[in-house]
C-alpha cells in the first residue's frame, strides 16, 4: 500500500523555497508581429468600419475578406456572417497579383477602404449603406515602383465636416437617470467637395494627399518634407492629427531614435458659390513647416524590480512599436505617446514614453522694454511668436506586449490591446485604467462591470464601432468574435433581491434592486443612444445585449423569468428618453411626419431587432 508522509514535500531534499514555474514562451507568430510593428508604422491587418463591416487581411497576406454581423433568421441569435466577398478577393488578386499586403483602414464614414501592400502601393474600394458586403474598386495607384522607400509608415483620413456627439456620464437624479450629450464640430481640414481625402507618409520622407473631386475622380499631390541622408535616418513611424486653424500635426520617428514634429496646411483651389471644387480646378498645394525635433527618444527609466530582461538590455536598445499623436480636445492637451517593446525573450513588456505638446510664448528680456521706451518714449511689446515645445512626461511600464491601440471618445480614452488577449481602457492623460466602480455616474459598459473575458492569445485586434465587441485572430487562424460580458462578480442575482420586480411597473421597480442590472441597462441605453446620434452601426450593441440577457437566463435558473423581459423594456424606455423621442402624439394627424423622424426610425429598428426570436418565435416585446 502507498506510504503516507506527513512532512512537507518541499523539505524532502532540504529545500524549503517554493519552486516557481518559468514564464510561458511567446505565442507563435508574436516575434514576427513585433518585428513588423517596430519597422513599419502601418501594419494594421484588421479594421472594423463605422457601418459595421469587418475587413481583414488573410493569414497568407495575399487577400482581403469582409465580414458582417447578422441576426440569424432561424433563431434570432446575432453572429458573424462567414460568407466572404469573392468580388473583393478578385479585385485584390487582379490588382496586387499575389503580392503581400501590409495595411488597411476605413475612413470615418465607413464607406471607403484603403488597402496598401508592403511597397506602399495603394488601392481604395468604395461601398454603400445599402450594400455593406459588396465593394467596388474606386482608385488604384499600382504603377508605383516596388521600392521599400515607398513603404507607408503613417496615414490618416481627413475628417468630414459634421457634428460629433460626445456622451456625458449619466447621473441619477432621484428616481430617474439624466442623459446629457455635448456636440462638437469635427476638426478640419476638410475636402471642399465633401468627399473622402487622406494623407500618407512614406519611409523616404514624402507626404501624399489623395482626395476625391466632385465628379468622383481621385487625384493626388506629393511633396517631400524630410531628406533621408543615410539608412539610419529612415522613417519608421508617423502619426497625424488635426490641429488648430485647419492644420494637421505630423510626428515622425526615425531609425536613429529621433522625433520630428511638423505642421501641414493644405491650400485648396478656389471653390465655386456652392463651396465645392469645380471640374478641372488646379491641384491643391501643401505647406509643411518643421516645428521641433527631439533626440534620444527611448525609455527614460527602467523598472528592474519587475522586468529582469532590462538588466541585460539597456533602455536605448528598446524598439518603438507604436506612435500615437492625440489631438487637442475639449479641456484636453495635445499628447504624444511612444510605445516601446524590447527584444522578445522569456519576459515581455511595454514601456510608454510620453510627451506633452505646448505652445509657449517667447519673450525678450525686460531690459529691451526699457531700451525701447528711452528711444521712442513708449513701451513696445516684447512678445514674439509662439513656439512649439515637447515636454517629456513620466514613463509608464506594463508587463505585457502591446499589439494594438485605438482612440475612443474624441481621443479621451485609449483602448490598449495586448498579445495575451486582454484589452484595457485607459485615460489619455494619466494612462490609468478607467475605474470599475459603483458610483452614481455611468460613462460606459466597461465602467459598469463589463469587459472581455476571453484571454486567448492573439496577434491582431480591432474594436467594434461602439467598443463593446472585438474581433481578433492569431497566426493562421480565422477571426474570432467576442462581445463584452460581465467580468466582475456581482452575485448570481439572488432570488430575494429580484422577487419584488414585476412587469407592471418596470420603470420604477428596476431602479432599486439589483443595482448591477440597473447600471448595465442604463449603460446599454446610453451607448445605443450615442450610436444613433453618431450614425454608428449598433449591431454590436444588440449582440452584446442579447448575450447578456441569454447569460442571465441560462446561468440563473432561480431568477424570475420576467427579469430579462423587464431589462429589455427598461432599456427601450431609457433609449427613447435619451434620444428625446416622444410617441405620445396623435398618429392619425401627420403619420408621415412622425415616421420620417430619423431617431424614431432608429428606435423602431432597435426595438424590432431586440424582439425578434426567429421565424417561428414569438415576440416578447412589440
Amino acid at each position: 500500500m502507498p506510504m503516507i508522509m506527513d512532512q512537507d514535500l518541499d523539505d524532502l531534499f532540504g529545500e524549503s523555497a517554493a519552486l516557481s514555474l518559468p514564464p510561458s514562451p511567446p505565442i507563435r507568430g508574436l516575434r514576427q508581429r513585433v518585428d513588423e510593428l517596430r519597422t513599419n508604422g502601418c501594419s494594421q491587418k484588421v479594421a472594423w468600419s463605422k457601418n459595421g463591416c469587418i475587413a481583414y487581411i488573410t493569414s497568407d497576406g495575399r487577400s482581403v475578406r469582409l465580414a458582417n454581423l447578422r441576426c440569424g433568421p432561424a433563431n434570432g441569435v446575432w453572429e458573424q456572417d462567414s460568407h466572404a466577398d469573392s468580388l473583393l478577393a478578385g479585385h485584390i488578386l487582379r490588382i496586387y497579383k499575389g503580392r503581400e499586403l501590409a495595411h488597411l483602414s476605413w475612413n470615418s464614414t465607413g464607406l471607403e477602404l484603403l488597402v496598401a501592400d508592403v511597397y506602399g502601393r495603394l488601392s481604395i474600394f468604395s461601398t454603400s449603406l445599402v450594400s455593406i458586403n459588396r465593394v467596388a474598386a474606386a482608385k488604384v495607384w499600382i504603377t508605383d515602383p516596388e521600392d521599400n522607400l515607398n513603404t507607408l509608415v503613417g496615414m490618416t483620413w481627413l475628417n468630414v465636416e459634421r457634428a460629433i456627439s460626445l456622451s456625458r456620464p449619466v447621473v441619477r437624479s432621484g428616481d430617474r437617470w439624466v442623459h446629457a450629450v455635448t456636440h462638437y464640430k469635427s476638426k478640419g481640414p476638410y475636402n471642399p467637395s465633401g468627399k473622402a481625402a487622406l494623407l500618407t507618409i512614406t519611409r523616404s520622407g514624402f507626404v501624399r494627399l489623395l482626395y476625391q473631386s466632385q465628379d468622383g475622380q481621385w487625384q493626388d499631390v506629393r511633396q517631400e518634407f524630410y531628406s533621408v541622408s543615410t539608412s539610419l535616418a529612415l522613417l519608421t513611424h508617423a502619426t497625424l492629427c488635426p490641429h488648430e486653424d485647419d492644420a494637421i500635426l505630423l510626428l515622425v520617428y526615425t531609425s536613429n531614435k529621433q522625433l520630428r514634429l511638423y505642421r501641414i496646411t493644405i491650400q485648396w483651389p478656389q471653390t465655386n458659390l456652392g463651396g465645392q471644387l469645380p471640374s478641372g480646378a488646379s491641384l491643391p498645394s501643401l505647406t509643411i513647416r518643421h516645428l521641433k525635433e527631439v533626440n534620444d527618444c527611448f525609455p527614460m527609466t527602467v523598472d528592474n524590480d519587475h522586468h529582469s530582461s532590462f538588466l541585460l538590455t539597456p533602455p536605448s536598445d528598446a524598439y518603438l512599436s507604436h506612435l500615437e499623436l492625440l489631438p487637442r480636445g475639449p479641456e484636453l492637451p495635445a499628447l504624444s505617446n511612444g510605445f516601446h517593446s524590447p527584444e522578445l525573450r522569456e519576459e515581455s513588456f511595454t514601456v510608454v514614453s510620453r510627451w506633452e505638446l505646448r505652445n509657449e510664448e517667447s519673450t525678450l528680456h525686460s531690459s529691451f522694454d526699457i531700451l525701447a521706451s528711452k528711444r521712442s518714449g513708449s513701451s513696445s511689446s516684447t512678445d514674439l511668436k509662439r513656439e512649439a515645445t515637447l515636454k517629456r512626461l513620466d514613463d509608464v511600464h506594463n508587463d505585457r506586449v502591446l499589439i494594438h491601440i485605438q482612440q475612443l471618445s474624441l481621443s479621451s480614452i485609449l483602448a490598449m490591446a495586448y498579445s495575451d488577449g486582454s484589452i484595457e481602457f485607459r485615460d489619455r492623460v494619466t494612462l490609468l485604467c478607467l475605474p470599475d466602480d459603483e458610483s452614481e455616474a455611468i460613462s460606459s459598459l466597461g465602467q459598469s462591470g463589463f469587459g472581455f473575458s476571453d484571454t486567448q492569445s492573439c496577434l491582431h485586434v480591432a474594436l467594434s464601432p461602439n467598443s463593446c465587441a472585438k474581433v481578433s485572430f492569431a497566426a493562421e487562424h480565422e477571426p474570432k468574435l467576442e462581445v463584452m460580458q460581465p467580468v466582475r462578480n456581482h452575485g448570481n442575482y439572488p432570488e430575494d433581491n429580484c422577487k419584488h420586480i414585476s412587469t407592471t411597473s418596470f420603470a420604477l421597480k428596476l431602479t432599486h434592486r439589483p443595482a448591477f442590472l440597473e447600471r448595465a441597462t442604463i449603460a446599454f441605453a446610453m451607448q445605443s443612444s450615442l450610436a444613433c446620434m453618431s450614425s454608428n452601426n449598433n449591431d454590436d450593441l444588440l449582440m452584446a445585449l442579447q448575450a447578456f440577457l441569454r447569460q442571465m437566463e441560462s446561468g440563473n435558473s432561480h431568477l424570475d423569468q420576467n427579469i430579462p423581459l423587464i431589462v429589455e423594456q427598461k432599456f427601450l424606455y431609457e433609449l427613447y428618453r435619451a434620444l428625446g423621442v416622444n410617441l405620445d402624439q396623435a398618429f392619425d394627424t401627420q403619420p408621415d411626419k412622425i415616421l420620417r423622424h430619423q431617431m424614431i426610425q432608429k428606435c423602431f429598428s432597435i426595438q424590432a431587432a431586440l424582439g425578434f426570436k426567429g421565424r417561428n418565435g414569438n415576440r416578447d416585446i412589440p
